[in-house]
């Protein structure tokens, strides 16, 4: 169903979500700019695909990747 998880089915009222909160601490570096925010990863982009995520930008995906099978593999059990 429609969970609000892009394509992960997580137990729960529609518009269910699992935000990444401040488990980043790379949200709050001001040295570059980002993509991403409490509600997620995110990566900023042009539109001619010349600028790839940043390692900064990384780095919060995959803390949000791990937070979310840490959160799922608890419902699971």
């Amino acid at each position: 169903g429609d969970h609000g998880l892009h394509g992960a089915d997580v137990p729960g009222p529609p518009g269910s979500h699992l935000p990444l909160g401040y488990r980043a601490p790379e949200l709050f570096n001001m040295d570059e700019i980002h993509g991403g925010s409490p509600w997620g990863a995110g990566t900023l982009a042009n539109g001619d695909g010349s600028r790839q995520p940043s390692k900064l930008e990384l780095t919060v995906a995959t803390t949000q990747g791990k937070s979310f099978a840490e959160v799922t593999k608890k419902l699971a059990a």
